[in-house]
């Protein structure tokens, strides 16, 4: 069974070939326990990746030593030519790598225009005003714009979801990094947040980078899917045109039980 991705642009040759983010070789450790083994990652401009997984697969730790949240131990990043391995968080994040955690981290007591305006405080270029991000995320996610008023922690699992990619979007992000970004919502807001996800590559020069536990979303979404178990890459595809991936394919990868 195959996934039909999400209609975008063709890469160009340069897009194709030239990589926005480099991961070479990684090794990352939580004091005596390696959680990181040799991890090579490559994500080109305008493109969407997909990391999926079993659970302490090290999905979450690549996407955090990628930040500079959790320090590596040997190994490069490098981000639009420039080796970001040992910046701290706000220097990378100035760079214009931005990541929408697990769990959302929305301020609950403030409103959602709030929390989308604290996202500008740490934009990495101002090609744009705040009004304009502003309109154009709530025409990503409609419904935040009838939210913007209250606070936070009354919205939804999904609409808080949509919230933090948006405060994230607000910095102007060149590559946006979400770590589960479907977990635990309900089929309808899946579609909405892939929907809106899906145009972000396409409105702007940006990637995108996910860790997804739903194989039929990442599908939809990405140009490669990269599987990872016990801390290391095991296998990758690309998308293979129109036609997308073999779900059946993908989800046996997930379980271990196809590598190349």
């Amino acid at each position: 069974m195959s996934a039909q991705r999400t209609s975008k642009t063709p890469q160009t040759t340069k897009d194709a070939v030239q990589a926005l983010l480099s991961v070479d070789r990684i090794n990352v450790s939580y004091g005596e326990v390696q959680a990181l083994f040799d991890v090579s990652l490559r994500v080109p401009f305008k493109s969407v990746g997909a990391l999926i997984g079993p659970n302490g697969a090290g999905k979450s730790t690549l996407l955090k030593s990628i930040l500079g949240v959790v320090p590596i131990s040997t190994g490069t990043v490098t981000f639009a030519g420039e080796d970001v391995t040992r910046l701290t968080v706000p220097k990378t994040v100035r760079r214009g790598i931005t990541l929408v955690p697990e769990g959302r981290e929305l301020f609950a007591g403030l409103s959602v225009i709030e929390n989308l305006e604290l996202g500008r405080t740490v934009a990495s270029k101002r090609s744009s005003t705040t009004d304009d991000l502003l309109d154009w995320i709530f025409q990503l996610f409609p419904v935040l714009k009838k939210r913007r008023s209250q606070v936070a922690g009354s919205l939804s699992g999904g609409e808080q979801q949509m919230a933090a990619i948006g405060r994230a979007l607000m910095s102007e992000p060149t590559l946006l990094m979400l770590d589960e970004p479907s977990l635990g919502l309900a089929p309808v807001m899946v579609e909405r947040i892939v929907s809106g996800i899906a145009r972000v590559t396409e409105d702007f020069d940006m990637s995108v980078l996910m860790v997804e536990q739903n194989i039929g979303a990442a599908a939809a979404l990405a140009d490669r899917v990269v599987v990872m178990n016990v801390g290391r890459v095991v296998s990758e595809r690309d998308a293979t045109g129109e036609e997308g991936f073999d779900i059946d394919e993908l989800t046996a990868m997930y379980w271990g039980q196809h590598t190349a």
